[in-house]
């Protein structure tokens, strides 16, 4: 589930960087991970399901700014105590399974992008799962 996030959350911050209108995560070769059931049951279909970003989020011009003003690499100080030690790294492409167009870096996003990311695109799967609509 961790993993899926980070894709989810990477991709959702190319998609606005390059003005799509969401993400479609794909499973990969080796196709859907059995494990997927848990992810379903909790938020619904993940990977391979087209999410689309709210508007309010393609709207808000400073997420825009923020997200244009990251750099393409991890930020570190040049001391080997002070690196990410875990990072993802999310491959996009503009069409499925098609030739990579780049990389992001789950360690380039702060959390406070990443959290405002996925509560927007996952906080309404959850009350739609929960049966409720406000």
């Amino acid at each position: 589930l961790g993993n899926v996030l980070f894709d989810l959350a990477n991709g959702l911050a190319v998609a606005l960087r390059t003005g799509r209108r969401g993400v479609v995560i794909d499973s990969g070769a080796d196709g859907i991970p059995s494990g997927n059931a848990t992810i379903d049951r909790l938020l619904g279909p993940l990977l391979g399901v087209n999410i689309e970003l709210p508007p309010e989020l393609r709207r808000d011009e400073r997420l825009r700014v923020r997200l244009a003003r990251l750099g393409a690499q991890c930020k570190s100080d040049g001391q080997l105590t002070n690196l990410p030690q875990i990072t993802t790294t999310t491959h996009w492409s503009a069409a499925s399974m098609g030739s990579t167009c780049g990389t992001f870096q789950s360690c380039v996003l702060p959390f406070t992008i990443r959290q405002r990311l996925l509560r927007g695109v996952l906080w309404p799967r959850l009350r739609r799962r929960a049966g409720r609509r406000d």
